[in-house]
């Protein structure tokens, strides 16, 4: 009906979640992982480097704004 499966709608919303935890830097790479619901942080690391073709690090450190700009990501 979506076009998407829910898996892949899953995956994306993770993802998206990834992203806005990261672009706000509140939260440890080891509490955003667990946050995610991954195994360890190493395995949330290779995850969205997967997904973004480069690791949480770096895009932390390109993306980073101020939580009140990320909000809208939240929902």
């Amino acid at each position: 009906m979506y076009g998407i499966t829910p898996s892949t709608y899953t995956k994306e919303r993770r993802f998206s979640r990834a992203k806005v935890l990261l672009e706000i830097g509140e939260k440890s790479m080891a509490d955003i992982a667990v946050d995610l619901a991954f195994s360890s942080q190493a395995s949330f690391s290779k995850q969205f480097k997967l997904w973004s073709g480069m690791t949480p690090s770096n895009f932390r450190q390109t993306q980073r704004r101020p939580q009140s700009q990320a909000n809208y990501l939240n929902q």
